[in-house]
Order: structure tokens, then sequence, then C-alpha cells
């Protein structure tokens, strides 16, 4: 054996090796380009989801507000209505001496 012919088979090893890791090196850079793709497509739609959720936001809160008045409203009435009964219950149970005007009839 010459030395070219030792020199060939201590090096095929190493290529082996070499063409191993070259393959290795380009799945890897695949899977690093479907990567970058993904989260490339993440950063877009969650820039698309930022305004939607904004338009909801602005939705819901006009609603609160909305909500928030009626029941303003509502304990308004309410009130009417505990202030008219207790009225009746006076009248009714004979504390008043005069008939007494209720509280609705300012409200109507």
């Amino acid at each position: 054996m010459d030395f070219f012919s030792s020199l060939r088979m201590q090096l095929w090893p190493i290529k082996q090796k070499l063409f191993g890791s070259q393959t290795q090196l380009r799945h890897l850079h695949s899977q690093f380009d479907m990567l970058t793709r993904q989260a490339s497509a993440l950063i877009q739609g969650e820039r698309a989801r930022v305004p939607a959720a904004s338009t909801v936001r602005r939705h819901l809160t006009t609603i609160d507000d909305s909500l928030s008045a009626r029941v303003l409203q509502m304990n308004a009435v309410l009130r009417r209505m505990v202030s008219t009964a207790q009225e009746l219950a006076r009248y009714r149970s004979g504390d008043v001496c005069q008939p007494v005007l209720l509280s609705l009839r300012s409200e109507l």
C-alpha cells in the first residue's frame, strides 16, 4: 500500500462524517426556514388580531356604558316604587290623616 492509498482510507470516514454533517446542516436550515415562515405568519396574525380586539373592546365598552345607564334608570324606578309602597303602607295603616298623593304622580 502506498502513501496515497493509506491517506484515502484514512480520509474516507472523515468524508462520510462530513457528508452526514452537511446533510444534517441542510435539514436544520430547512427547519429554520420553516420556523421563520411560521413565526412570520404568527406575527402577521397577531397584527391582524390587534385591531379586531380593539374593535371588540370598543363595542364592549359601548354596551357596558349602555347597561350602566339602564341600571341607573332601573334603580331610580325601584326607588320610586319603594317610596310609593311605603306611602301606601302608611296610608293603609292609618298613620296619615289625609289622602296621600303617590310619588309616581310627577314621573307619569
